[in-house]
């Protein structure tokens, strides 16, 4: 009996890290809450809108504020609006599971491959490549989640969680920065929440 035990639980382990079709980099029903190394600011994102067909989701994801340096006639400086975020503005899901984001920059994920697979992961302004480095078991927001680790050929990593997305994902072209998950909306409650707002509140 205690051989069987132990053996269910082996079998539920592999299969629990093992690539399957419920990998996803983000879902369409969370906010995620990133930061950036010891930065305090949170960068939220989530999906605005979204489309299916032929299979492949299509997320398009929501746009910031951001801080500009340039500087108009009157001597201030002032933010652009509709910026897309470090994920770019679209997420698009095929069934292979190599996962687009694009616009205005694009790079790949294979959200579905087993260790030492590789790919092209950037292709502009040089040729990026990835390869999944390891694929283990690690405890998310008190969790224990599938988790793989990314590792691309500028030495930077990606980690992303079967439940909860992308974990951590390098800030660049700086080495070694990251945006970090601090807290999901809609998933787990975290001290980190998510602020709705109106665009009234920010003009």
């Amino acid at each position: 009996m205690k051989n069987f035990v132990c053996s269910l639980f082996l079998i539920m382990f592999v299969c629990s890290i093992a690539p399957g079709q419920n990998w996803r980099p983000i879902n369409k029903l969370f906010h995620y809450n990133y930061r950036r190394n010891n930065n305090t600011e949170l960068i939220s994102v989530w999906v605005d809108s979204s489309s299916f067909n032929n299979q492949t989701n299509s997320y398009y994801l929501n746009r910031n504020l951001e801080d500009s340096m340039d500087v108009n006639f009157c001597g201030l400086c002032y933010c652009k609006t509709n910026q897309p975020g470090f994920l770019q503005h679209i997420c698009v899901i095929p069934p292979n599971g190599n996962v687009a984001f694009y616009f205005p920059d694009t790079f790949y994920i294979n959200i579905y491959d087993s260790v030492g697979a590789s790919w092209v992961y950037d292709y502009y302004p040089t040729t990026i490549t990835a390869q999944i480095i390891s694929a283990t078991f690690d405890s998310i927001f008190d969790t224990m989640d599938s988790v793989k680790t990314i590792l691309l050929s500028t030495n930077d990593t990606i980690r992303i969680s079967k439940k909860f997305g992308i974990l951590c994902f390098p800030k660049g072209p700086s080495p070694f920065e990251y945006y970090r998950l601090k807290g999901i909306d809609g998933a787990v409650d975290q001290d980190y929440k998510f602020q709705s707002f109106t665009w009234s509140t920010l003009i």
